[in-house]
């Protein structure tokens, strides 16, 4: 592998990645600080105020499974409005809650858990 594969990424890439899911979620604040595991009010500076300099490893962390949950949802939905709205959909296999409420509870399980989910739907399990 090149270095280029194995370097970090850029906490502002990553960060503005994070940004194009939170929008296409419907998110706000509280919840995308829920998400990225930091205070609201880092959340907000990071994504209001453009400010984002230090970005932590659990953060990428975090931000690399809502990525990975985003792309299985483009896979097995495709571009259509069900992509964007299946996290907030009530689902038989999460107690009948949204997805979204198990990622909001605030662990790094909790999204490895969504993305497990989904990288077996895809799979056909």
């Amino acid at each position: 592998m090149t270095a280029a594969l194995l370097a970090q990424p850029s906490p502002r890439v990553a960060l503005s990645a994070y940004e194009r899911i939170a929008n296409a979620w419907g998110l706000g604040v509280d919840e995308s600080a829920l998400l990225l595991g930091v205070s609201p009010r880092t959340a907000y500076r990071w994504l209001k105020e453009n400010h984002r300099r230090h970005v932590g490893s659990n953060t990428l962390e975090r931000i690399s499974h809502l990525i990975a949950i985003w792309e299985n949802l483009a896979a097995f939905f495709g571009r259509s409005e069900l992509a964007k709205t299946w996290v907030k959909r009530p689902n038989a296999d999460f107690g009948e809650q949204p997805p979204l409420q198990r990622m909001l509870h605030g662990n790094v399980q909790d999204l490895v858990f969504v993305r497990t989910y989904l990288d077996r739907a895809c799979q056909g399990w």
